[in-house]
């Protein structure tokens, strides 16, 4: 008897530990040419999950966010905003099964550049695409899902600077995702037939040397 009222008392304070475990958000704006602070950037946190509202906030005149908490367990869409700048979009993924590991007190840091926009339809996929999708380490610090993050950054690389339609460039990637695989399969007479399909959509050096180095 003794013994399960100890287990029972064990769980009790892992929980109420948990139940005590700080999460803050630090959030600081600059622009990407010239690395100056972007004051006023409108935040929306919302629980992904329920579509609930968690918080509505905005930088200081330094474009900067301190000390804001929210409560762990649950994976945040975090957007950011400002007129005549890009939105950009996150997922940050708190949840974690042994949290009575965690630390009392965790920071997630979002240091972000942001750039001019004035084509806004032309990046209308920023407001709901994450850039980043962040989740815990088991340290209690936060990583990023890697695969996720790269596809991001190649998309906005080939909207921002090949000025390739958003739904083109999630095609181009798609098929140039079929050729690394076909490739390493040994299909190189299928992994040819798609470089053909994604030279119709985006003529590229890329493209040019997958079929050079498949094809011979």
């Amino acid at each position: 008897m003794k013994r399960i009222l100890f287990l029972i008392l064990i769980a009790f304070a892992a929980s109420t530990h948990a139940k005590n475990v700080k999460l803050y958000l630090k959030m600081s704006f600059k622009n990407e040419e010239d690395m100056k602070r972007i004051p006023r950037v409108k935040i929306t946190v919302k629980d992904l999950e329920t579509e609930e509202l968690v918080k509505q906030l905005k930088s200081d005149a330094n474009g900067n966010i301190t000390k804001v908490t929210v409560p762990i367990q649950k994976l945040y869409w975090i957007q950011v905003e400002s007129e005549g700048w890009c939105t950009k979009t996150f997922y940050l993924d708190t949840r974690w099964e042994k949290v009575e590991d965690l630390p009392s007190i965790i920071t997630f840091i979002l240091d972000e550049k942001l750039f001019k926009v004035t084509d806004e339809k032309a990046y209308s996929f920023m407001e709901e695409e994450p850039m980043r999708e962040f989740l815990f380490t088991e340290t209690g610090g936060f990583t990023w899902k890697k695969e996720e993050g790269i596809r991001a950054d190649k998309k906005l690389k080939l909207v921002r600077l090949n000025n390739v339609p958003h739904d083109k460039a999630d095609k181009y990637l798609d098929l140039m995702e079929q050729v690394e695989a076909a490739e390493k399969s040994g299909d190189k007479a299928g992994a040819l037939k798609l470089l053909e399909k994604a030279k119709k959509l985006h003529p590229s050096t890329e493209v040019d040397e997958a079929i050079k180095r498949i094809g011979g």
